[in-house]
This record gives structure tokens, C-alpha cells and sequence, in this order.
């Protein structure tokens, strides 16, 4: 013990970790050997010298050690490890701490710096849309793609795009607006849409681009430096233009004279909670929710991020829903990398974006576990798959003991294992996945199917030798399980059972409550003064 706890203190007084290939044993409790590399790793993480309020010396901590793992030893004999609650909560950490190794980490980052460079600019954006489903049949999708194609031969030699858009774009607002979509930023628009904006010169028009929606194309009128976002309130009377002349005037006239009264101080929320014919926010006093480039019509968004400071109001601005005087609460404009970087991650891990996080990993696994495929085999499934697939009705047993090869896996690191995965997998995968959804041609969803087939299985091979793979993630894991078994321990041997023995509380504070009495103290009032000569008067 003293010589594992010698080589200890060097290899934490030089700061160097434990060697992988000659990790000591420090200590054996029961059956089990207990690491320096564990021991070190704890100590480091619960110890560190920013930790100043309770620093102890490695011998010190090694006590406290030892009785947190004579504890969870205690957890295990008692069976706490196997109940079903244990395993359900720990199984729900794990899925949390695996989730970071089960995506490609450098495309997630290359992904929240791009859309964060992409949120300190608006763009304006015109575009002509032929609809076509992202599941849609060869045939259907060569037509939408031919068509797309002409229009965007006519647009780059000069045809007035504007004009285009209204003669071809299958966008339901193309009659209002020409195409144009106005100014928006990132997270506003589907992401192949939103590259294409962003990586179009200001004038030139995109090739096509496919989305969910179908093909597009592009045209770049404007790009500026991002407004951010603003917190703003407003009065409306409501005025469109197939009303009576005389009506559009006398929404003019009263809304001037709601501009006089604010101008000449009255409260701006009174007066929205009385004028404003816009229900929803009148009676929070004409409080919008948080907008930003895109989300309001342009009139309306020109105005508001004009007005200069905030608790100042814009002049009456007319809209196609009627005339408006904005106030502005609070405008933020985008901050620093470090402090925006949060939350532009949350958004990329919630968006579309983020799932190509995933397959880029299943991609490198592809290679590392030298992944060979034989498609052949998987191409007979064109031929079972049927309708019941979209219905959540198709059945694998049928074709479960199908034995020939789909994909193997050649891990040459961990175990040196060889896996193959036949089509009798590939068939309960199939049904695994078969629920009620939109129909699709069956080749493309063989496709499909085929290769989410193979991703799944690669994520899942490395989601089972993460322990292997990244000695941290264990600590990690082994850290949760025994914590979760000390509290189960602590709660049923001590809370629990103190909450309950009421006699054993008394006796406890009867034999020691004088330890717990205040010392001797006394009842008075402290007066500060800034001099000598102050606290002698």
C-alpha cells in the first residue's frame, strides 16, 4: 500500500497521468483492483487546485476514497444494482454521456461556426419553386428537375425574374410578392436553401437547389450587415386596400392623431390597450414577441430598426394590414462568438442540419471498420417490400432466416472482431421501421432503407465499445453508477431510516445535543464611524 501510494504522489506532484500500458494497482477491495489511473482521475476532477475551500493532500483523500468505495461495495452486496430503477436511471445517463461520441464532433463545430458567421448577415432573397416530394418517383422528379432547368436558363440570360416567378413558381405567396422572400438570416429558411443564399454573390442568381419543398432557384438582391433582434410594441388600425377610400382616410386620420397623443407624452401602453385594433397585443399593452430579420412584413421591419434608441417611436408606417406606430423596448444586436455559441448549438443540434452530424460519423466508421458491402444481396427486397411497409404493417418473419451477407464489419483494434450482417437483419430492421407514413416508390425506399441499415448498425458497433474507445467516457460511466448506487445506499441505510426511527433521533439528541449549542455571545448594536473624531461625539 505505502509503495502504490508513493508511486501515486510522484505521478500527481509532476502532473503527468497514469501510463495506459503499466496502470498500478493502488488498492483491492473484495475481488475487484482499484487503478491509480481511477484513483488519479477522481482526485484530479474533485480536487483541483481552483477548488480552493477544501484542498486536501492525495494520503488525505485516499481515505475518503477507500470509504466511498467500501460504500458502493456495500450498494452491490445489497443487491441495489439490480433493481429496475437503477438500471432504468443509469441507462438514461448513459444515453446522455454516449450522445457526444455518436456524432462527428468537427462536423457539429464547422457547422455552429458557419451559422454563426451566417447570423452577422441578412441577405434578400428572390425565388421561383417547382414543387416537387423529396420521395417523389424518378419520373416525377426528372419533370420537376427539367422544368426548374429551363427557368433557370431564362433567368441567367435575362429574363426578368421577377416575371419568371410569376409565370412558373408553385410558392403560394409568388402573387404578392414576385418571389421575393425579403431579408432573413440563418435558422430562418431549410439549410440547402439558406447555403444557397448565403453562397450566391449579391446580383447573380443560384443554380438549382434542391429542398423538401422541391427545386429553387435563386436570385441575390441584397446582403447587409444583421439587424439582431428587437423587442417591440405597437398601436395598429387596420386599413386594406380593397376598402372604401373613405375608410383607408379615416384609418389615417385616427391613426395620426394616436401619434399626437404619444408624441405629447401620453403612456404608449394605455394607449394600445385602448386604440390598437390588433387584439392579440393590445392587451399586453402592444408588446410583440422578439423578432428579427424576416419575421415581420417589410414595411413594418424597415421601421422598427430604424428607430434609433430604444423607448423612442417610430412615425405612423403603413402595412397591407393597416397603419402602425412601433415603440422600441430593447434591440440586441448579435454578440461574440463565446457568447452566442450556446445557443447557436442548441439550434444546430435541433435542426435538420445537425442530423448530417450523424451520418458524417457512420461515413468515417465506414472506412476505420473496413465496411464491405454486398448490395446485391439487399437487392431483393425491391420485390417484398409493398404498401403494408407504409401502413406499419410489414412483417420480417418471412424472411428472417434469409442468410446472405448485406454488410460486413472488420474492427482490427478492438477484439479484432469480424461481423456480418445478413438479410434475415436487414428484414427485421425493415420491420422495425415499418409504420404509417407517406408512400414512396419502393426502390427509393429500398434505398434508403438500406443505407439508414448500415448507419444504424456502424453507430450502434461503436455506441457498444465506447469503454474501449475512450477511457474518459468510461471514467465517466463508472463515475454515474456509483454515485447513483452511494445516494440509493445513503437514502435507504441513513435518510430514510433516520426520517423514521423517531426514538433513535431523540436518544441521538439527547447524548449530543451540548455539541451543538451556541458559545457565548452578546446582544448589541455596531455603530460605524469614518473617523476618530465621529465616534467620540
Amino acid at each position: 500500500m505505502k509503495k502504490s501510494f508513493l508511486i501515486l504522489f510522484l505521478a500527481l506532484s509532476v502532473g503527468t497521468p497514469a501510463q495506459k500500458t503499466k496502470d498500478p494497482i493502488l488498492l483491492k477491495i473484495g475481488k475487484e483492483n482499484v487503478s491509480l489511473s481511477e484513483f488519479e482521475a477522481i482526485y484530479n476532477k474533485n480536487n483541483n487546485i481552483g477548488n480552493q475551500v477544501d484542498l486536501k493532500s492525495p494520503k488525505e483523500y485516499l481515505e475518503l476514497f477507500i470509504n466511498y468505495k467500501l460504500k458502493v461495495k456495500e450498494a452491490e452486496a445489497l443487491g441495489l444494482d439490480t433493481i429496475g430503477l437503477f438500471k432504468r436511471e443509469l441507462e438514461g445517463y448513459i444515453n446522455q454521456l454516449a450522445s457526444p461520441y455518436l456524432v462527428d464532433r468537427n462536423y457539429t463545430e464547422d457547422l455552429v461556426k458557419e451559422a454563426y458567421n451566417r447570423l452577422l448577415e441578412d441577405v434578400r432573397v428572390s425565388h421561383i419553386l417547382i414543387r416537387v416530394n423529396e420521395n417523389a418517383a424518378p419520373e416525377d422528379t426528372l419533370k420537376a428537375w427539367n422544368r426548374i432547368q429551363q427557368i433557370y436558363k431564362n433567368a441567367i440570360n435575362g429574363v426578368d425574374f421577377a416575371q419568371l416567378a410569376k409565370s412558373n413558381s408553385e410558392d403560394p405567396s409568388v402573387a404578392q410578392n414576385a418571389g421575393d422572400v425579403g431579408y432573413f438570416t440563418a435558422f430562418r429558411m431549410v439549410y440547402p436553401f439558406e447555403t444557397a443564399a448565403y453562397n450566391t454573390k449579391v446580383g447573380e442568381i443560384s443554380i438549382p437547389v434542391r429542398t423538401s419543398f422541391g427545386y429553387h432557384v435563386l436570385k441575390i438582391s441584397d446582403k447587409r450587415p444583421a439587424v439582431g433582434e428587437m423587442k417591440a410594441a405597437h398601436i395598429m388600425i387596420k386599413s386594406t386596400a380593397d376598402e372604401q377610400l373613405a375608410d383607408r382616410k379615416a384609418a389615417e386620420e385616427k391613426i395620426n392623431e394616436i401619434y399626437k397623443k404619444a408624441l405629447e407624452g401620453e403612456d404608449f401602453e394605455q394607449l394600445a390597450r385602448t386604440y390598437s385594433e390588433d387584439q392579440g397585443s393590445a392587451m399586453r399593452g402592444g408588446e410583440l414577441p422578439q423578432f428579427g430579420a424576416g419575421r415581420m412584413v417589410p414595411e413594418f421591419e424597415k421601421a422598427a430598426f430604424s428607430i434609433e434608441k430604444d423607448g423612442l417611436i417610430s412615425r405612423p408606417v403603413k402595412t397591407q394590414y393597416g397603419w402602425h406606430i412601433i415603440k422600441r423596448i430593447e434591440r440586441k444586436k448579435i454578440g461574440s462568438f463565446k457568447e452566442e455559441e450556446a445557443e447557436i448549438r442548441k439550434k444546430v443540434e435541433r435542426d435538420r442540419r445537425g442530423e448530417g452530424s450523424r451520418s458524417s460519423l457512420a461515413a468515417k466508421l465506414h472506412k476505420e471498420y473496413n465496411v464491405v458491402e454486398f448490395k446485391e444481396n439487399s437487392e431483393i427486397f425491391e420485390s417484398l417490400l409493398d404498401s403494408s411497409f407504409f401502413k406499419g404493417q410489414w412483417k420480417a418473419e418471412n424472411h428472417a432466416k434469409m442468410k446472405k451477407p448485406v454488410f460486413t464489419l472488420h474492427d482490427k483494434m478492438f477484439g479484432k472482431k469480424k461481423m456480418t450482417f445478413t438479410q434475415g437483419d436487414f428484414a427485421q430492421f425493415l420491420e422495425a421501421n415499418s409504420r404509417p407514413q407517406m408512400e414512396m416508390p419502393i426502390s427509393i425506399l429500398k434505398e434508403k432503407m438500406y443505407r439508414s441499415f448500415i448507419e444504424s448498425e456502424l453507430i450502434d458497433y461503436e455506441y457498444s465499445i465506447l469503454e474501449y474507445k475512450y477511457p474518459e467516457y468510461k471514467a465517466l460511466v463508472r463515475e454515474y453508477r456509483d454515485g447513483i448506487l452511494l445516494f440509493e445506499l445513503m437514502d435507504r441505510m441513513v435518510w430514510k431510516k433516520a426520517v423514521s426511527d423517531s426514538a433513535g433521533l431523540e436518544a441521538y439528541y439527547e447524548t449530543r445535543k451540548n455539541e451543538f449549542m451556541w458559545d457565548e455571545r452578546i446582544d448589541a448594536t455596531m455603530y460605524l464611524c469614518s473617523d476618530a473624531e465621529n465616534a467620540s461625539m
